[in-house]
């Protein structure tokens, strides 16, 4: 008979002991592996939990999925819990409490994670890195652009994606991420830097001006320490992918560069309609190692939740309690088709039981639901 009290030390382990020691040291043997580090790109705890079980299943039918690790990004956290624009309405404390929990459910896929503009100065941003650093994250991105006044005093940033933006100088930039090097020596953290920056599409910006920053990025350097990788925002033209991958690579033959694979702006069609062909995919994007090391989307699942959401709001409002009905009979016999077994409600069960033993035990046979006597 099975003993409901005991509990192996692997399913304690999976519970409440799911986070690398060195993350950015499994970042880094990723990228020493043959092809990209590509993101499954999410914006909470349960987009990070079935990107971990899908790739778990994959890899146990001896399949290999096309991502490796998790980007958790500010513009779906601050469109998906708040609502709002990316404009800076989301602060270090929002993503480090969602962080947390992504890291957590995405073990053993390490997890890159946007720090916006560092949260701050050269000098408050230390407390990113040291947040950053205990939360288990892998690699952070922070990028140059500037908190510009208006002719009302106020402040903003925004998506790179958006219009509207300027960035810092190059020397501030530049003591930003030095900063962040130091902080990252003295705490002795794995985790990784990539800078960014939104110089593509800013102020009086360009491919050129890009490249000068990204030689003036890639050089800061504290104790043999250095930044990962150079990432720029907005990119999808091929003149300006080749002559980025060029003039990079001339100064460095080595040097990472990441890529937004943004589904903010319609690669598909732009690709058409300037190039007459299809938009490239991993494999061209990667370039046998000479053009994008990792590779991330941004706001995938917030397209996808936000498409699936209407669609579930237009049904009610036409069909009532029935379009619930169509969902429960569309969804048997898959996982999501039940809610407790998408948040492992039965482990938590499990260690109940463990905890409160025969007594707990009692109690599950007695009452009625989801892990009792009878299914309501």
């Amino acid at each position: 008979m099975k003993d409901d009290t005991v509990m192996t030390r692997e399913e304690l382990d999976y519970l409440f002991k799911r986070k690398h020691e060195q993350p950015g040291d499994v970042l880094r043997g990723l990228l020493k592996q043959n092809g990209p580090v590509t993101c499954a790109s999410i914006y909470n705890g349960m987009g990070a939990k079935r990107a971990r079980k899908i790739y778990e299943k994959w890899l146990a039918a001896g399949r290999h999925p096309q991502y490796n690790a998790i980007y958790l990004g500010g513009y779906a956290v601050s469109g998906m819990l708040w609502g709002l624009p990316d404009n800076g309405f989301h602060d270090l404390t929002m993503m480090t409490m969602i962080g947390k929990y992504v890291v957590l459910q995405a073990y053993p896929m390490p997890v890159i994670m946007d720090a916006e503009t560092g949260f701050g100065n050269s000098i408050t941003c230390v407390r990113t890195v040291q947040e950053y650093h205990n939360l288990g994250v892998a690699a952070a991105h922070i990028e140059d652009q500037v908190f510009e006044s208006n002719d009302n005093g106020d402040t903003t940033r925004s998506c790179g994606n958006q219009g509207g933006k300027t960035v810092m100088s190059i020397e501030a930039m530049v003591k930003k991420g030095r900063s962040w090097l130091e902080v990252s020596d003295v705490i002795g953290t794995s985790m990784e830097l990539i800078m960014r920056t939104d110089a593509l599409t800013a102020v009086g910006g360009g491919i050129d001006e890009v490249i000068e920053r990204g030689k003036r990025y890639m050089s800061i350097e504290v104790n043999g320490r250095r930044p990962l990788g150079f990432w720029v925002d907005a990119l999808i033209k091929l003149e300006d992918i080749k002559k980025l991958k060029t003039e990079m690579r001339r100064f460095d033959p080595n040097i990472v560069l990441v890529l937004n694979n943004s589904p903010n702006k319609d690669w598909p069609e732009h690709y058409r309609e300037t190039y007459k062909r299809e938009p490239p995919d991993y494999e061209e994007l990667y370039d046998n190692g000479k053009g994008f090391q990792i590779i991330h989307h941004t706001i995938w699942q917030m397209r996808e939740d936000m498409e699936s959401t209407d669609k579930m709001l237009e049904s009610q409002a036409e069909n009532g309690n029935k379009a619930l009905y169509d969902l429960q009979d569309r969804q048997r016999g898959y996982s999501y088709g039940n809610a407790h077994i998408m948040t492992e409600t039965d482990l938590y069960q499990k260690y109940q039981k463990y905890i409160g033993g025969d007594s707990a035990i009692k109690r599950f046979k007695q009452s009625k639901g989801f892990g009792g006597g009878e299914l309501i």
